[in-house]
C-alpha cells in the first residue's frame, strides 16, 4: 500500500458472503454461487493454487541496473510484461507515481460509507439495470470500493484483477466497455470472470481529478453480455464527474483553500463547482421527477435529499408568470429536441419567503457536466438509440428576486420560457452534435449527424495571443510544421495552421484515410466554444480569443487500433502442437489479420509520403477502424489526425516537436531529425503491437522511454511465433539508422508479397 490507512482487518476466512444479483432489474434476486468475501477482499480471488499478477508491482529496479530516472520504479518497465502463461492485469499507466500521490493526497482510501456515494451506484444500478456499480479507486497493489452495490461483504479486490485499472491507460480520460468479458483478451481469464462474480458486462468512467489524474473509474457491471449505447455512457461519465467532485469538495473542507492549493498543486478545482447544485430529473415523467440531488443543491434550495428525491420538480418549484399547463406545454418541444435550456424556477417557504433560481437544464447523454476535463466515448459505443434522452443534469443558483412578470401581451413570448444555453453551438444549420468521442491537448471530437449521416465532427482551438503557446511548438528550425491541433500564435504563418490541416485532409484521397467532408473557420471568446461548460470559463483563459476550426470528417464505427490491440483482435487461440513447452504461450498471431491491417495503413503511409506529407504521430490512436465485410476481420483501417502533420520540402529537418513518445525513433528524440522514416519506424511499433497484443514500453514514463531508446540502445523484440518474414519487416522499420529502414512503398512490396496461411 502506498497510502498510510487505518485499514480494517480482514474478516476471518470462514466467513461467508453470497452475492445476491437482481437480474435485469427485476425483483427476483437470483444466486449465483457461494462467494467468499475474505478472498475477493484484497486476495487471489476465486482460484485456489494460481496466482494473479500485476507485472510485480512492489520489485524495484536495482540501483546499479538503472539511470536516476528509473530509481525504485517496477520492474516491468525494464522489459515488457513476461511471456509465461499466467493472467497478467492491467500494466501501470506513464503517470503512476503522480497519480497514486493525488489519491492519497483525496485521503478517501478506507474512509467510512457515505450515503452520497451510495446513492449514485444504487441509481445506476436502476438506470442501467444492471446488478452492480461501484466507485472503485485503485491503490498501488488493490482497488478499494468506496461504495459498491451488488457485492455484499465486499471491499476491495487485487489491482491485477481490476477492470477498472485499464482506465487509467489511455492517453486522454474515456469510457473502458467490454461487452462479453470472455470474448476480451485482457479479461477471459480474469478470476472475477471465470469466478464469482462472473462479470461478462463490464462500462467503467475513470474518475479525473481537476489536476488532471485518474483515481479508479465509477462502473457498472452485468453478468451477461450487453450493450450501452453512447448516450448512456455519457450519462455514466457525466456522473463520474459528480463523484469527483463529492471527493475533492471533502478536501476543500478539511484544509483552508489557499494552503490546499498550493500543497496539492491544482488538484482542487473552481471554488465555484463545489458550491453548484446539481440535481438529474426524468422529463419522461409529467412532472419531472428528481432522481438525484447533491449536498450543494439542499444548501442553496434548503430541501433536504429526502425531500427532494423521487418528487417532481413542478411539486416544489413554481415558474414565476405562469402556471405549469403552460410552461408544460412550451417546454416539451425544448425537450424533445434535446436541447439545454434555463428555466428560473421559484419557492415559497411556509413562512411566507420567496426564493428564486435559475436552473441551466443540460441533457444528460450528450453535454459533459465539466467541459474542462470531458471524458471520451469509444466510437465502437453503440449510435444513440434514445433510451438516455429523458435524462437531464440541473445546475440550481439562487437569483436575486426580481418583481414578477407583468401580463402578456398577445402574440408576446413568455419571459418564463426555456431559454437555450450558449446562443449558437456551431457553424453549421445541418450539422447536429453528438457525445465526446475523444479529445487531444487543443481539440475534440464528436458524433455528429450531417444530412441524417453519422459523422466525427472535430473542433480545434487555437489561442490568438502567445502566452499560451508550448516551448516546444516554438521551433524556428521547422518551417513546414501544420500542427493544427495545437495552440497558435497570432502570427500570419501559425493562424493558418487549422486551415492547412482541413485543407490537407479536404484533398486527401485515400481508402485508409478518414475522409475530411467540409471544414471552416471562426473567431469565439474563451467559454463561447462549440461545447461550452456548464462551470465558469477557466480564470486564466476568461476574455481570451481564440480562432476555432471545424471539421466534418468520416465516421468509424468501430474504434481505433490501440483498442482492437487491447481486446486480442490480432490473436488467435493457441492450437495444440511440436511448440508446446511447460508454458506454452495462451495465444499465436493471427497473421491473416495483421497482414491485412499493416498493408491498409502502409498503403495509406506510402500515399501521403508520394505527396510529400509526413504525418507525424502515427500510433494507435490515430488508427480509426470502420465496418467492413471485405474479409474476415469485418473492419477497415483508416488513418486519421494530422495535426502533426508536415509538407516536407527536405529530405528531413529538425524539430522541436514529436508524437506519441513510444513510436518515436531515436534519431529524432536526441537531435530533433524528422524524416519520413520517423512514420516508417512508428509503423514498425504498431507491426509489433499488432504481433504481440502489448503496450510497447508499458508501464515506463516518457523519460523512462527515452533513456531506454536513446542511452540503452534497446528495442522492442517480437516472440519466435511470429513468422520470420512478418517480424523481419517490423525489425526494419524500427532499425537503429534511418537510413537502414524500408521505405514505405517497399513496406508495401514486402506484405503484397507475404502470403500467410493459418
Amino acid at each position: 500500500m502506498g497510502c498510510v490507512s487505518s485499514k480494517p482487518a480482514v474478516e476471518d476466512g470462514s466467513k461467508v458472503e453470497r452475492i445476491h444479483a437482481k437480474e435485469d432489474g427485476k425483483d427476483g434476486a437470483k444466486t449465483d454461487g457461494a462467494v467468499e468475501a475474505a478472498k475477493l477482499n484484497g486476495g487471489v480471488n476465486g482460484k485456489e493454487d494460481k496466482l494473479v499478477k500485476l507485472a510485480e508491482p512492489n520489485a524495484v529496479v536495482p540501483a546499479d541496473q538503472a539511470p536516476p530516472a528509473m530509481l525504485g520504479k517496477p520492474s516491468d518497465a525494464i522489459e515488457n510484461r513476461p511471456q509465461d502463461s499466467g493472467f497478467y492485469g492491467a500494466p501501470l499507466p506513464t503517470n503512476e507515481k503522480e497519480r497514486h500521490e493525488t489519491l492519497c493526497a483525496c485521503q478517501i482510501l478506507d474512509s467510512a460509507p457515505d450515503p452520497r456515494f451510495d446513492d449514485i451506484t444504487k441509481l445506476l444500478c436502476s438506470i442501467f439495470r444492471v446488478p452492480i456499480a461501484i466507485v472503485s479507486l485503485v491503490d498501488t497493489d488493490r482497488q478499494w470500493f468506496k461504495s459498491a452495490q451488488g457485492l455484499p461483504g465486499v471491499t476491495e479486490t487485487s489491482r491485477a484483477t481490476s477492470f477498472c485499472a485499464w482506465t487509467l491507460l489511455p492517453k486522454n480520460p474515456e469510457v473502458l466497455i467490454v461487452t462479453d468479458a470472455l470474448e476480451d483478451e485482457r479479461f477471459m481469464e480474469n478470476p472475477l470472470v471465470t469466478g464469482a462474480p462472473h462479470i461478462r458486462f463490464y462500462a467503467g468512467a475513470p474518475l479525473v481529478t481537476s489536476n488532471g489524474m485518474r483515481l479508479g473509474s465509477l462502473c457498472v457491471i452485468d453478468k451477461e453480455p450487453r450493450h450501452l449505447d453512447a448516450e448512456q455512457l455519457m450519462v455514466l461519465a457525466n456522473f463520474a464527474e459528480v463523484v469527483v467532485r463529492e471527493i475533492e469538495k471533502d478536501i476543500a473542507r478539511k484544509e483552508e483553500t489557499d494552503r490546499l492549493r498550493s500543497q496539492t498543486s491544482g488538484l482542487i478545482g473552481a471554488m465555484d463547482c463545489f458550491s453548484e447544485g446539481i440535481m438529474l430529473v426524468n422529463t419522461d415523467s409529467e412532472m419531472w421527477n428528481i432522481l438525484f440531488v447533491n449536498d450543494a443543491w439542499s444548501r442553496v434550495t434548503g430541501f433536504s435529499r429526502e425531500e427532494a428525491l423521487g418528487k417532481p420538480v413542478f411539486g416544489l418549484f413554481d415558474i414565476p408568470g405562469t402556471s405549469h399547463e403552460a410552461a408544460m406545454a412550451q417546454y416539451r418541444g425544448v425537450v424533445k429536441k434535446h436541447t439545454s435550456f434555463t428555466l428560473d424556477l421559484l419557492r415559497t417557504t411556509p413562512d411566507g419567503r420567496t426564493f428564486r433560481y435559475v436552473s441551466n437544464f443540460r441533457p444528460a447523454s450528450t453535454d459533459a457536466l465539466d467541459n474542462n476535463k470531458p471524458i471520451g466515448i469509444p466510437g465502437f459505443a453503440e449510435w444513440p438509440s434514445g433510451q438516455a434522452d429523458q435524462y437531464y443534469f440541473v445546475t440550481v443558483t439562487e437569483k436575486a428576486m426580481l418583481s414578477l412578470e407583468e401580463p402578456m401581451q398577445p402574440g408576446q413570448e413568455p419571459k418564463w420560457a426555456p431559454k437555450q444555453v450558449g446562443g449558437k453551438r456551431h457553424p453549421w444549420e445541418d450539422v447536429e452534435l453528438g457525445p465526446l468521442i475523444g479529445q487531444g491537448s487543443f481539440g475534440k471530437v464528436y458524433r455528429g449527424v450531417w444530412n441524417g449521416a453519422p459523422v466525427a465532427v472535430k473542433i480545434i482551438h487555437m489561442a490568438n495571443d502567445s502566452s499560451l503557446i508550448p516551448a516546444a511548438q516554438q521551433s524556428v528550425a521547422d518551417p513546414d510544421f501544420v500542427a493544427g491541433a495545437g495552440l497558435a500564435s497570432a502570427t500570419p504563418s501559425s493562424t493558418m495552421r487549422g486551415a492547412l490541416e482541413a485543407m490537407h485532409s479536404v484533398d486527401l484521397g485515400h481508402p485508409n484515410i478518414v475522409q475530411t467532408f467540409k471544414s471552416t473557420q471562426r473567431a469565439v471568446q474563451s467559454g463561447q466554444e462549440g461545447r461550452s461548460s456548464i462551470s465558469s470559463p477557466d480564470q486564466e483563459t476568461c476574455g481570451r480569443q481564440f480562432t476555432e476550426t471545424w471539421l466534418v470528417l468520416e465516421y468509424c464505427d468501430k474504434g481505433n487500433l490501440q483498442d482492437a490491440v487491447d481486446r486480442g483482435v490480432f490473436n488467435r487461440p493457441h492450437r495444440a502442437g511440436s511448440m508446446d513447452g511447460p508454458n506454452p504461450p495462451k495465444h499465436f498471431c493471427n497473421v491473416v489479420a495483421v497482414r491485412e491491417t499493416a498493408l491498409e495503413i502502409a498503403s495509406a503511409l506510402a500515399y501521403l509520403h508520394d505527396i510529400n506529407i509526413l504525418h507525424g504521430d502515427l500510433s494507435g490512436g490515430n488508427i480509426l477502424l470502420t465496418s467492413s465485410s471485405k474479409d474476415a476481420r469485418k473492419f477497415t483501417c483508416k488513418v486519421a489526425d494530422f495535426g502533426l502533420s508536415r509538407v516536407l520540402s527536405q529530405e528531413a529537418i529538425s524539430t522541436g516537436t514529436f508524437g506519441t513518445v513510444t513510436h518515436m525513433p531515436p534519431e529524432l528524440l536526441t537531435t530533433g531529425r524528422l524524416s519520413k522514416s520517423v512514420d516508417v519506424y512508428a509503423f514498425g511499433v504498431l507491426l509489433w503491437e499488432m504481433c504481440t497484443g502489448k503496450r510497447p514500453w508499458a508501464g515506463l514514463m516518457q523519460m523512462q522511454v527515452i533513456f531506454h531508446v536513446t542511452i540503452q540502445n534497446k528495442s522492442l523484440e517480437f516472440p519466435s511465433t511470429v513468422p520470420e518474414e512478418l517480424s523481419s519487416i517490423g525489425a526494419k522499420c524500427m532499425s537503429k539508422d534511418p537510413a537502414g529502414r524500408p521505405t514505405m512503398k517497399e513496406v508495401v512490396a514486402a506484405l503484397e508479397k507475404l502470403e500467410p496461411t493459418e
